[in-house]
């Protein structure tokens, strides 16, 4: 015997009183088909995410339940050919949490609470980013400046002129 997890969404069309009903008709099926420990977990009529079968909502049921593995085939078909039920999902589950009051479950769609997380302006951190690129651009600007500064700041001497023209002209190559 496996342990299966069975959840339903039925019809919107079925009633208050219908809906009991219809869930005790598939109890009925699971039991003639030979399955044990049936529990059942009503979660009440919910607005579907998208229209199934042209149906925006639907009432949402899960049943627990251990059944023969030769069984399976035999339930999927029963509910396939069940025109109130809307879609099914039937997972094979080795250790079910059942709750043990129905009750408990109020719906499938509750939310956790958020947490809450602290906000970052990204735009600021991009305008810093830029402004901190400026000023290392201007930077590499005055750095460079200093450096020509300090080149030109040699003294020049009018025989260290006169020298280094000499030496050009007593060059082989150069062409006047």
């Amino acid at each position: 015997m496996q342990k299966y997890d069975l959840f339903l969404i039925l019809s919107h069309n079925l009633s208050e009183t219908e809906s009991p009903a219809k869930i005790e008709n598939i109890k009925g099926v699971l039991t003639a088909l030979g399955a044990e420990d049936i529990k059942t977990a009503d979660l009440g009529r919910q607005k579907l995410a998208y229209p199934i079968k042209g149906e925006k909502a639907g009432y949402f049921v899960n049943v627990f339940f251990s059944l023969p593995q030769d069984k399976v085939d035999t339930l999927k078909k029963t509910l396939i050919l069940d025109n109130e039920v809307a879609r099914y999902m039937l997972s094979l589950k080795k250790d079910i949490p059942v709750p043990t009051e129905t009750s408990a479950v109020t719906s499938v769609f509750d939310k956790a609470p958020r947490q809450e997380r602290a906000y970052v302006d990204h735009r600021a951190t991009i305008k810093v980013a830029e402004k901190l690129e400026r000023v290392e651009e201007k930077t590499e600007k005055v750095e460079k400046t200093e450096k020509v500064e300090k080149v030109e700041k040699k003294e020049l001497n009018l025989e260290d002129i006169n020298k280094k023209i000499d030496e050009i002209l007593q060059q082989d190559n150069f062409i006047v």
